[in-house]
């Protein structure tokens, strides 16, 4: 079914815009005016519009979908699923009220493909936004096992509970990103403007300037002059970085030395344990067998040791291995872990008590990274006044040679 762009005027004279599917552009125009809107312009998604979102679907620079977005969107398909309504009239209902336009445009798009026959997984895997692999793939777990409301709806409560902390830790970090940003701006401003108007009162100096004041002239000069190049190469290295990053390989041995940080590692393997232990929780107490919810749970380790991990893991648990056993194979996740999965397996509540492994590592992470926040922020602020300091001082040693010849 095709997919309508669509300009139109409400029945106070307000413009709106937004996408709508129909047979055809006169059935379009029709459910428009059923809105009371009044059509002014209406344009199809052609097909080339389609290719070029099914190609920007695994392209380099595709468009992630906020995780409050997302966090919506789940809560909103759970509730409407909860009811009773049919899943094509649930995205109906949701793209028709969008409170964004990206949200639109992409239930617009997977109501769509589901009116085609296509499942869900399968349409948000072309949709022109991404959505994380674990939510795509638990979605197409709830569908196969045929538990897709109970399964969307764990999935906005975990998602929920991921935006919280999240949250959390992006409050934790704003401050000393903020003092980052700003020290280094007044470093680059003392450099570019403050240095060079100074420089040219030590041009009538007829002394040795000292060894600091050299090296403050030099760096400053060497930064008006060439500082294209260096935002060129910053780019350059940004891009080669990320290239890098997507070679598995590199990749690997990168998180494998983010682990092995003191205190950063521990943050990182917890705050992977959290989220794995979450997923794996809703994915259970949602029906779904454990070797597959081994599998999909690893979508959502973004630590590829780790993630390993979890795959080697699902295959032993194929072969008959316990849980718990195959964990402590793992060798990579806390051992607290370990001793809740083993007693939950003994109960048969495996599912609770991953969840509140869970819930225990997602107020770790929270005060681990407060407590890290903690310990940088000093450092940050000697490390940056220090600058500050050399520069000053660079600054005014030869006002202070220049006052002694007087004196």
């Amino acid at each position: 079914m095709p997919s309508f762009d669509y300009q139109a005027l409400s029945a106070d004279g307000k413009r709106t815009q937004g996408t709508l599917t129909a047979d055809s552009a006169f059935a379009a125009r029709s459910a428009l005016r059923a809105q009371g809107l009044t059509p002014l312009s209406l344009s199809e998604m052609n097909n080339a519009a389609t290719q070029s979102r099914s190609w920007l679907s695994v392209s380099f620079w595709r468009t992630q979908l906020p995780l409050k977005e997302l966090v919506l969107l789940t809560r909103q398909l759970a509730t409407l699923l909860e009811g009773g309504l049919p899943l094509a009239q649930v995205l109906s209902i949701l793209a028709a009220q969008a409170e964004t336009k990206r949200l639109g445009r992409l239930l617009t798009h997977v109501h769509g493909r589901v009116q085609e026959g296509q499942t869900l997984a399968a349409a948000f895997r072309t949709a022109p936004y991404l959505l994380p692999d674990d939510v795509v793939a638990m979605l197409s777990a709830g569908e196969e096992s045929g538990n897709l409301v109970a399964v969307m709806s764990r999935l906005a409560d975990s998602l929920e509970i991921r935006e919280q902390v999240a949250g959390q830790m992006k409050g934790a970090m704003f401050y000393p990103a903020m003092m980052l940003t700003l020290s280094l701006g007044i470093v680059v401003f003392l450099l570019t403007v403050v240095v060079p108007k100074v420089v040219t009162m030590f041009t009538h100096f007829k002394q040795e300037l000292p060894p600091l004041t050299r090296g403050l002239i030099a760096t400053s000069n060497w930064l008006v002059e060439w500082w294209g190049i260096l935002l060129g190469v910053l780019l350059v290295l940004a891009i080669v970085v990320k290239w890098l990053m997507m070679r598995e390989a590199v990749k690997y041995r990168w998180h494998g030395l983010l682990l092995r940080l003191p205190l950063m590692g521990r943050l990182l393997r917890e705050g992977a344990t959290a989220r794995w232990a979450r997923t794996l929780s809703v994915l259970l107490s949602s029906g779904v067998p454990a070797v597959e919810a081994l599998k999909i749970s690893a979508e959502v380790v973004g630590l590829l040791p780790m993630k390993q991990a979890v795959l080697t893991m699902s295959l032993q648990v194929r072969e008959g291995v316990p849980l718990h056993r195959a964990l402590m194979n793992a060798a990579v996740f806390p051992s607290l872990v370990r001793y809740l999965v083993e007693s939950g397996e003994a109960s048969g509540q495996l599912a609770a008590m991953l969840g509140r492994g869970a819930q225990h590592y997602e107020v770790s992470t929270q005060t681990l990274s407060s407590s890290l926040v903690k310990l940088v922020e000093p450092m940050l602020i000697v490390l940056m006044g220090g600058v500050v300091l050399l520069i000053v001082m660079a600054i005014l040693l030869p006002i202070f040679s220049m006052n002694q010849m007087v004196g």
